[in-house]
C-alpha cells in the first residue's frame, strides 16, 4: 500500500487551498508540512499577522540597519508568517515618506514591534563592559 500524499493527509477544508496553491509552494521550496500549509491557509484566510509575537525588529544604530531577533525559542518548520507589504521605500527616503503620514505609521507599528536597544544576546558587549 503506498503512502498518502500530502493532499490527502490535509483537513477538507484546505484541501482546495493546496490544490490552487501547490505548484507556487513547491516553486518557492515551502516545506511540504501539513501543519504548516494549514497554518499557512488559516493565517492567509484570517488575515493573521502574528510575526510580532515571535520576534522583534531592532534598531542597530551601530550599523545603520534593523535586525529580527526571537522573543522565545522558535525551530524550523514550525510556524509561518505572513508579511504585509503595506509600504515599499528607499532608505534614505524613509524619514520624508512617513512623517507626514501618521496612518501608515500606526500601520507599521501594528505590524511589527520596533524597539530602539540593542538586543540582549550573549555574544553582545554592553557599553558598560567597555569601561
Amino acid at each position: 500500500m503506498s503512502q498518502p500524499t500530502i493532499d490527502q493527509l490535509l483537513d477538507p477544508k484546505h484541501q482546495p487551498f493546496y490544490y490552487f496553491h501547490s505548484f507556487q509552494l513547491i516553486d518557492i521550496q515551502f516545506p511540504i508540512n501539513k501543519d504548516l500549509i494549514e497554518k499557512l491557509h488559516d493565517k492567509l484566510e484570517n488575515g493573521i499577522f502574528d510575526a510580532g509575537h515571535y520576534f522583534q525588529v531592532l534598531a542597530n544604530h551601530d550599523i545603520d540597519s534593523f535586525q529580527a531577533v526571537a522573543l522565545k525559542d522558535m525551530k524550523a518548520n514550525e510556524d509561518v508568517f505572513l508579511i504585509d507589504h503595506a509600504f515599499t521605500f528607499k532608505q534614505r527616503e524613509l524619514r520624508k515618506a512617513l512623517e507626514p503620514n501618521q496612518a501608515l505609521r500606526d500601520r507599521l507599528k501594528n505590524i511589527l514591534t520596533f524597539a530602539d536597544k540593542k538586543p540582549e544576546h550573549p555574544n553582545h558587549k554592553s557599553e558598560q563592559d567597555d569601561k
